[in-house]
């Protein structure tokens, strides 16, 4: 099934259950998704996703889109100060922020926000250049082992997803995070053409973000950080190769702080319509996100594992 039959069969689905006749009418109220990325980046699009999907089904009339590209630190801060008490915002971002504030030694971080809802998972990715002599991720582990210093790492965000998978492809070469040649961009954008134009020897990064480049030939996938290989997916996991490597790279949606119950309330309302939109369900299928919502208290208390399990990986991987 293609995209456009996917869409039309779902939107089917909807009419007849009667969800789609029963939206109610659009809010006055403009909405701006904030995000703490740059343009392009994985949290960018998924921000964009959500513009389309909330403007089609008819849950708000205006979405604005505003990227803060000082580093994710900064740009919760900024985010925190700017709509507090306000719920005409939301800050679209995910697991990446944790470790970037704390590593920014920002005391601003995920806690001080206001937990919506979680949106989709997506695993990690270690890719070469398409024609490189790296084949596996055996060999690439063996190469970190024989020349640790020699190997540059590309990656978004320091203290962010990909930087914790390279922390943890580091230790299973056996390799102290202090002695990663980790190059970051900020939401990740020009990493990968770092690797193609041969500046850096390797890039880590979401699925989605590498999947054209691997299809061309431009990158070549070594390892996908999955428990097994998604559907469609030809890239062998981690675990194939050898090792317990892991990591799941998730985002969602945070309200700023000071909210009331009633405003948390609205901003819960207007996700829980978003996320079950035929737009946002094309979305999914578009970019292989795999939905796993969670809200409410569960999510609250996911977050507080998720800091917990953060610092713990920073600091046993000894990155900085």
């Amino acid at each position: 099934m293609d995209r456009r039959q996917f869409t039309a069969a779902l939107a089917a689905t909807l009419a007849g259950s009667g969800e789609a006749r029963s939206a109610p009418p659009p809010t006055r109220d403009p909405l701006t998704l904030f995000v703490p990325s740059a343009l392009g980046g994985g949290w960018d699009r998924i921000a964009r996703a959500m513009q389309v999907s909330l403007i089609d089904a008819g849950i708000a009339s205006d979405v604005e889109v505003i990227n803060q590209t000082d580093g994710v630190a900064a740009g919760i801060v900024e985010f925190s100060t700017r709509y507090r008490g306000r719920r005409d915002a939301l800050l679209i971002g995910g697991l990446g922020m944790i470790g970037a504030a704390m590593l920014a030694r920002e005391p601003t971080g995920l806690s001080q926000l206001t937990p919506i809802s979680r949106l989709t998972n997506e695993y990690m990715v270690l890719a070469v250049s398409g024609d490189s002599e790296i084949d596996s991720l055996r060999a690439f582990l063996a190469w970190m082992r024989r020349d640790p210093d020699a190997v540059v790492i590309a990656g978004g965000n320091r203290g962010g997803v990909d930087h914790l998978f390279t922390g943890l492809i580091a230790r299973a070469a056996g390799i102290s995070g202090s002695r990663l040649r980790f190059r970051p961009f900020v939401g990740g954008i020009g990493a990968i053409d770092e690797v193609v134009t041969h500046n850096a020897d390797a890039v880590v990064g979401r699925l989605s973000d590498m999947r054209n480049e691997i299809e061309i030939g431009r990158l070549r996938a070594l390892a996908i950080s999955s428990p097994q290989r998604p559907p469609g997916t030809a890239i062998p996991t981690c675990i194939e190769q050898g090792t317990s490597l892991q990591i799941l790279n998730w985002s969602g949606g945070f309200a700023p702080p000071g909210l009331d119950e009633v405003d948390h309330q609205h901003q819960q309302a207007l996700m829980d319509r978003m996320l079950a939109s035929v737009a946002w369900r094309t979305a999914l299928f578009q970019y292989n996100w795999e939905s796993d919502v969670m809200a409410g208290a569960p999510f609250r208390r996911f977050l507080q594992t998720e800091i917990i399990r953060v610092r713990g990986l920073l600091a046993s991987l000894d990155l900085s």
